[in-house]
């Protein structure tokens, strides 16, 4: 960390040597201790399919807006397009 921490060294040096020394200043999470905790109990499958059901339902986007309108008919114009030669 003396490299990096060096303002007389290179910046892009300096950088380097900072990727290689923040896995050992920083170690990584999988290297932690992780503490878990199983539980164990009765689910119903009717409730749990029915909170499902719920979310998913407040979780659905709503409907979009219904245009409403006429249709309108465009009549060609067969006189002023002509077809190559």
């Amino acid at each position: 960390m003396q490299i990096a921490a060096d303002e007389t060294q290179e910046t892009s040096f300096r950088i380097q040597a900072a990727i290689g020394a923040a896995p050992y200043v920083y170690p990584k999470l999988s290297t932690q201790l992780v503490a878990t905790v199983q539980t164990s109990g009765q689910i119903d499958a009717g409730a749990l399919l029915d909170r499902l059901s719920d979310r998913l339902g407040r979780l659905a986007a709503p409907q979009p807006a219904l245009i409403e309108g006429a249709a309108v008919e465009i009549e060609a114009v067969a006189d002023s397009v002509s077809e190559p030669s």
